[in-house]
């Protein structure tokens, strides 16, 4: 690997957002595909979340690390991923989707 590309690998996200469910919110650029439900972490490589649900058929929001800034977030994926100081969002809390 060339060493001008290093920087970048090491700044990938150990953990992204998962979800069971996914919709399309239009933004500013346009459309784009955002997790609806509950969000969960995922590791790269691994068939389950954090807190241990399979998750094979989920659908992974590369672009959105975990913990997602919208939405519910799971209290035992953040709890498993060392972030449970971090407060969970409620069920009813803004999505993308609302605003």
């Amino acid at each position: 690997m060339c060493p001008k590309h290093r920087s970048e690998v090491a700044a990938l996200p150990i953990y992204f957002v998962a979800a069971r469910h996914g919709t399309t919110v239009l933004g500013e650029s346009g459309p784009s595909w955002q997790p609806y439900g509950i969000q969960h972490a995922r590791s790269l490589g691994s068939s389950r979340t954090e807190c241990g649900l399979s998750a094979l058929n989920w659908r992974i929001f590369w672009e959105l690390p975990f913990p997602g800034t919208r939405g519910p977030t799971c209290p035992d994926c953040l709890k498993a991923v060392g972030l449970e100081e971090l407060r969970a969002r409620p069920k009813d809390a803004p999505r993308a989707s609302d605003e």
